[in-house]
C-alpha cells in the first residue's frame, strides 16, 4: 500500500534526460500498479515540488546523479529534509568509489549503476521497486 492513498504508489523520477526518464517510467510501470509518476528534470523543480503541498509525496525516488543544476550528493540533503524515510535510489553510469560514497554520506538509500540495455534496466527497476515498496520496512510504512 502506498503512503499516499490505499490504491496508488507515487514515484518521483528525477532525471534531466527525457528519454532516460521515460525508459525508467516504462520499466517501473511493468512492476508497480497502480502508480502515479512525477518527473523532474532539475534540482530547482524538485525544490518547488517539495514546497508544494498539493504534489503527493513519493513512496520511492529514482535520482540521476548528474542534473543541470546539481549533483545527487548536493540534492540528497534537500530531499531528506522533507522525505526523511523515503527510499532514494541514485542511478548513474558513474561508479567511482568517491562518488558512490558521497551519495551514501548524503543518505542515499541505494546506488545503482545504470544498466546498458532496456531489458537490464527493466529488471533492475523491478527488483528495486520490489525491495523498497514490498519487502523493506521503514518508519512511514511499518505497522502500528
Amino acid at each position: 500500500m502506498s503512503a499516499n492513498t490505499e490504491l496508488e504508489t507515487t514515484i518521483w523520477i528525477i532525471d534531466d534526460d527525457d528519454v532516460e526518464a521515460l525508459l525508467i517510467r516504462e520499466a517501473l510501470n511493468r512492476s508497480v500498479e497502480p502508480v502515479e509518476f512525477h518527473a523532474f528534470s532539475d534540482a530547482e523543480s524538485v525544490k518547488s515540488a517539495l514546497a508544494n503541498t498539493s504534489i503527493p509525496r513519493p513512496d520511492l525516488v529514482i535520482l540521476d546523479y548528474f542534473l543541470p543544476d546539481a549533483e545527487a550528493p548536493e540534492l540528497l540533503p534537500v530531499l531528506r529534509e522533507s522525505l526523511d524515510w523515503t527510499p532514494i535510489v541514485v542511478l548513474s553510469a558513474l561508479t567511482e568509489k568517491a562518488s558512490v560514497r558521497r551519495c551514501f554520506d548524503a543518505r542515499a538509500s541505494m546506488f545503482v549503476e545504470k544498466p546498458p540495455s532496456y531489458a537490464e534496466l527493466s529488471s533492475a527497476m523491478a527488483r528495486i521497486s520490489d525491495v523498497w515498496l514490498n519487502v523493506a520496512l521503514r518508519p512511514g510504512r511499518a505497522s502500528n
